[in-house]
């Protein structure tokens, strides 16, 4: 049992180690946007789906209304379901890259193609909020910070562990207590600020679009939410989700609608 206990140990320093010496090396990799999964849509119309059109011309009026000429801005996408059952009516909406430029990428999912024009429009000007922002950015290097910390974290963890089993010192606990406690406080801080990002980009998109549009869109989001849970529960669900209740962003919508006015 000791030998187990011990190699255990072991084992966890070293899977630490290397994840957060992996970590640490992508850490300082330039930012790649991955496309993947993404079917994008080509800039000149005569080489585009009839059915995509309507999309294309709508986010030429958006890119229009923020300045940017059709070749500087972000292109369009028809976003590819891997797994039809977890969103079957494909009303998905995606942007891949760090700014408005013509490198990023905005796609939505063919669900989208029957719904309101409305609807549709703010889908499309809700992803270019999160690109004006560099929202993609801040999750990206959010991410390999978390996965810094983790790596450290299990290293540390493993190495504690065996000096417990080694000496049976205790005193060891409370810094690894900290560390855990820090890691999940940061999380839950990341979630926060990932629910603000969206409020935020509902905001743009009610500047470049409408309140009544922003309220069409809502619909379209409450029929697709997943169902969250009443009371402790419910409220953890709350907690931990990336994304505000449609109850939130509806009412954060028409509050901010009424400061514009």
């Amino acid at each position: 049992l000791y030998i187990f206990w011990s190699s255990s140990h072991a084992a966890a320093v070293a899977a630490g180690a290397v994840w957060g010496r992996y970590a640490a090396r992508g850490l300082f990799e330039k930012v790649v946007y991955s496309t993947a999964g993404l079917q994008v849509a080509p800039r000149t119309s005569e080489f585009m789906l009839p059915a995509w059109r309507p999309v294309q011309r709508r986010m030429d009026r958006l890119t229009s209304r923020l300045g940017l000429k059709p070749e500087d801005a972000p292109v369009t996408a028809l976003y590819e379901l891997e797994n039809a059952a977890e969103n079957p009516d494909g009303l998905n909406a995606h942007s891949v890259g760090a700014d408005l430029g013509p490198e990023s990428v905005v796609a939505l999912g063919e669900g989208w193609l029957k719904e309101s024009s409305g609807a549709m429009t703010v889908a499309l000007a809700h992803e270019l909020g999160h690109l004006s922002a560099g929202d993609n950015f801040f999750h990206e290097v959010w991410s390999r910070l978390q996965n810094v910390a983790a790596g450290s974290l299990a290293a540390f963890s493993g190495a504690g562990f065996s000096w417990l089993a080694a000496t049976g010192t205790w005193a060891v606990l409370p810094p690894l207590f900290l560390g855990a406690s820090l890691l999940g406080a940061s999380a839950l801080f990341a979630q926060a600020y990932r629910r603000r990002m969206e409020l935020r980009a509902d905001l743009f998109a009610i500047r470049v679009t409408s309140l009544s549009w922003f309220e069409e869109f809502m619909r379209v989001v409450a029929r697709v939410e997943p169902w969250r849970s009443d009371g402790l529960i419910g409220w953890f669900e709350r907690l931990t989700s990336p994304y505000p209740t449609t109850e939130v962003r509806l009412a954060h919508g028409q509050r901010a609608a009424r400061v514009i006015e």
